[in-house]
């Protein structure tokens, strides 16, 4: 008993040290954090106060301390939100506001949902003869949207697209091209701005999500200037998106499945020495891309999805696509193939499906099985220029010692395999056929 009790003091006195040396660790650390904050806060304030075609600042007093950064503030609130908007975007307290020249510059600090959590910035927006436009954005935290993809919300060629958007803009509401559904000429981008349309899809290729974070937080940063009375002007709802489908893909799901089919066929090693380990390995092995998303629609509506990727090695090129048949049992039936040349010489590697979820369980689900999506593996150039088709297409009967002789037909057997499903197998067929057909319109193959 006394044994315990002596064990419990010892652990007593541990905990009671333990929580003294957090607390003063705690406390002299916790300044030297605040410092790092107000000086990271003030150098985006200094950024959102630059004119965004000279560069030179729009103000002659710049904060340069904490004291100085206080003595600008126009609105706070002890809870530290000042507006929230219908979906879900802040403006977050305090914020500020300068004089300089007949102008006003309110500077705000925002956020936006974003695919993987808030997207915060700091923007500036100037008030002069009664007009107000937006200046700069500087964004603040963007950390958990994918790399190589959302996270490309942080570089001066994206934020450029947000700057200088005029009132009429700033009106209309904020929305990217990719939601207002236009397709908008490099030369346009400013007359676009005028009617609160931002054109992103072409430096921010499948991540919409993140550019309409950023443009929530723009329009709930408006919304809170015409309550306040800044602004005092009609604004348009900007009614909510549907969630892009393309970007709900989990993009580690995506990588090892590349990862997979970067595995020769036949013998069962890699086709490349640099394996992709992470998104922005995949991104530097980008071939083609389309900010529409889509790369080639053949004729029976397979899709080649953007982007498309290259691998070198030795005197291999490895292609790997994103494909898609429109025409299975439930729907889209996606996957992702490799193809490899050599010696001018193509062949179709390996396939990953990756979706077929809207197919019938135990019949057409089982196109994911390894067992089946091997038959179309290992198919020569004979078969891909002949057009592929599964056996019950072609009206023959395969015998299971001749189905490499009739992968040179571009004949694939997966009647034995996958009984009552044909329309599924069919509709991998097509997708095959689309990808062959996109690289011969990409001169690949001849």
């Amino acid at each position: 008993m006394k044994q315990h009790l002596k064990t419990g003091l010892i652990l007593a006195v541990f905990m009671l040290a333990s929580g003294l040396l957090v607390s003063i660790v705690y406390n002299l650390v916790s300044p030297y954090l605040e410092e790092g904050d107000i000086a990271n806060t003030l150098k985006a304030i200094e950024e959102v106060l630059k004119d965004p075609t000279s560069g030179s600042l729009i103000i002659s007093n710049v904060p340069k301390d904490k004291k100085t950064l206080d003595e600008a503030i126009w609105k706070e609130n002890p809870d530290g939100i000042l507006y929230t908007s219908s979906k879900g975007a802040k403006v977050y307290s305090p914020s500020y506001m300068f004089k300089e020249d007949g102008k006003e510059i309110y500077v705000l600090t925002v956020s936006g949902l974003g695919f993987g959590g808030e997207v915060k910035s700091i923007i500036s927006l100037i008030k002069e003869s009664n007009e107000l436009k937006l200046n700069k954005i500087e964004l603040l935290d963007y950390s958990q949207e994918t790399p190589g993809l959302g996270s490309k919300i942080g570089e001066e060629n994206v934020k450029s697209r947000f700057f200088n958007i005029p009132q009429t803009g700033l009106t209309s509401g904020i929305r990217v091209d990719k939601d207002a559904r236009v397709n908008i000429p490099t030369e346009a981008l400013d007359s676009y701005k005028e009617q609160g349309i931002v054109k992103t899809s072409d430096v921010m290729t499948g991540a919409t999500i993140t550019a309409r974070a950023v443009a929530d937080s723009i329009n709930a940063a408006v919304e809170f200037l015409n309550q306040e009375g800044v602004l005092k002007a009609e604004l348009k709802e900007v009614l909510p998106e549907p969630i892009e489908p393309q970007e709900e893909v989990d993009w580690n799901v995506i990588l090892q499945a590349i990862i997979r089919i970067l595995i020769d066929s036949k013998t069962g090693e890699y086709l490349v020495s640099n394996i992709p380990t992470n998104v922005r390995d995949l991104e530097s092995s980008i071939w083609k891309e389309n900010p529409d998303g889509v790369l080639y629609t053949s004729s029976k509506g397979a899709k080649v999805y953007s982007p498309s990727y290259k691998f070198t090695e030795d005197s291999k090129e490895i292609y790997i696509l994103n494909i898609a048949g429109s025409r299975g049992f439930g729907g889209e039936v996606k996957s992702l193939v490799s193809f490899v040349k050599e010696n001018d010489a193509l062949k179709l590697n390996k396939i990953e499906v990756l979706d077929y979820s809207q197919e019938t369980p135990g019949l057409g689900s089982k196109i994911g099985e390894e067992k089946v999506k091997e038959r179309f593996y290992s198919i020569p150039l004979p078969g891909l220029i002949s057009g592929i088709k599964v056996d019950k297409d072609a009206g023959v009967s395969v015998p299971a010692e001749a189905l490499d002789s009739y992968k040179e037909q571009g004949i694939v057997k997966t009647s034995d395999v996958m009984t009552g499903a044909t329309i599924t197998a069919r509709a991998v067929a097509d997708s095959i056929n689309a990808a062959v057909e996109f690289l011969k319109q990409e001169g690949v193959i001849y």
